[in-house]
């Protein structure tokens, strides 16, 4: 009689294929509503302004078509994106409305208000000045935002009791760094030397939102601008195939989300009541990147959506623009489309829900390190993948 085989030798041939599910977490909807966060305050630059730019200076580009292309009626939102950017996604997940721009009066903030303005750093104006590191367009800074929040706190809760009761229950996310690099022409040596001040500047800020009663925290970090789209202008032609970056900046910034981890961890020290997730938005984007076309991207980062060319700005007159963002990873020159948004989200809404703890409120906010978090959340669908073979 023929020995029946083991139920452990009957997976081994789908071990591969178990392996590659497992890089594919489905999309969990709302997964951040358990947190039961009141409102959602956010604080960066372009990745996640909803519209401020749009406000403080002269800058049209995201109020013009292509911009909200995929958004409802095609009408621009103030995002650099077609759709929606990873801050809407985070509120989606919390069961919060979209955040909408602190600079915008007319608007609702019951829910929380948006401080991010595109162009933007961690750096004070004064500092960017001794560093010789000049925007294009913003001269203001995170300390800016900042004044906002304290003036806004002030106007929407003259009752300290009442706004530590709502900042105490709400989500905040801070974020930025990568403008401040940018901005800073000098050698890579050279600009190694900034990073000390760009991470104490995220630093403070975190500290001035736990001092007005914040307590579930992320620290965004920055993610690969070396593939920017223009980057690998040479290589328009080159549509599939892997992504190519300069590495020399990619190092340099990678470097910057090391520290800030490192920060993350002594702040939990200093505040071991408060919790503060890393966001993992580099993994995140690695992971798209890794599997662009499994996930229905079909052009690589040699192209974007909108402008061709590298002196070209998406939103001004007779700058040309694809018609299906939805297979693109980048939208314009430095943004992400979209659709990319939506994978990144799918990849780093789960390691925020666990850094914050939110099935444990009350817990020490004292997580393991960052990349046995990542090796968790990693593994978490793999029993997903075998239940499925299980039912078939």
């Amino acid at each position: 009689m023929a020995k029946m085989p083991t139920p452990t030798a009957c997976l081994l041939p789908l071990l591969p294929f178990l392996l590659l599910l497992a890089n594919f977490p489905p999309a969990r909807p709302q997964l951040l509503r358990e947190c039961g966060f009141s409102a959602l305050y956010n604080f960066g630059d372009s990745m996640s302004d909803t519209g401020n730019a749009l406000v403080q200076f002269d800058f049209a580009g995201s109020g013009q078509h292509p911009y909200g292309m995929s958004v409802g009626d095609e009408k621009p939102t103030g995002r650099f994106s077609d759709g929606y950017l990873l801050i809407d996604h985070i509120a989606e997940s919390a069961g919060l409305p979209h955040c909408n721009p602190y600079l915008r009066k007319d608007l609702d903030h019951s829910k929380g208000a948006n401080f991010a303005v595109a162009g933007v750093g961690l750096l004070s104006k004064a500092q960017r000045d001794k560093f010789g590191i000049h925007f294009k367009y913003s001269q203001s800074g995170l300390d800016q935002q900042l004044q906002w929040f304290v003036n806004f706190s002030k106007e929407a809760f003259p009752d300290e009791s009442a706004r530590k009761a709502n900042y105490g229950s709400a989500l905040f996310v801070l974020g930025g760094g990568g403008n401040d690099y940018g901005g800073y022409k000098k050698t890579p040596e050279e600009r190694m030397t900034i990073i000390p001040y760009v991470i104490a500047a995220l630093k403070d800020r975190i500290k001035t939102v736990i001092r007005h009663g914040a307590r579930r925290i992320v620290a965004m970090g920055v993610y690969q601008g070396g593939c920017f789209s223009g980057f690998n202008e040479t290589w328009l032609k080159h549509d599939q195939g892997p992504i190519v970056c300069d590495k020399e900046w990619n190092s340099h910034l990678d470097l910057h989300n090391k520290e800030v981890q490192l920060m993350v961890g002594d702040l939990q020290r200093e505040f071991p009541h408060i919790h503060i997730a890393y966001g993992d938005v580099w993994d995140g984007v690695q992971w798209m990147f890794d599997h662009y076309h499994s996930l229905g991207l079909k052009h690589n980062s040699y192209r974007r959506c909108c402008g061709i060319k590298d002196h070209e700005e998406c939103g001004q007159p007779d700058v040309p623009y694809c018609k299906d963002p939805w297979n693109y990873i980048w939208f314009d020159n430095f943004h992400f489309t979209g659709h990319a948004y939506q994978l990144i989200a799918r990849k780093v809404i789960p390691w925020i829900h666990h850094d914050l703890d939110c099935a444990n409120p009350n817990s020490t906010g004292l997580k393991s390190d960052a990349a046995g978090r990542i090796r968790q959340q990693q593994l978490w669908s793999l029993p997903f993948a075998l239940s499925f073979f299980v039912l078939v």
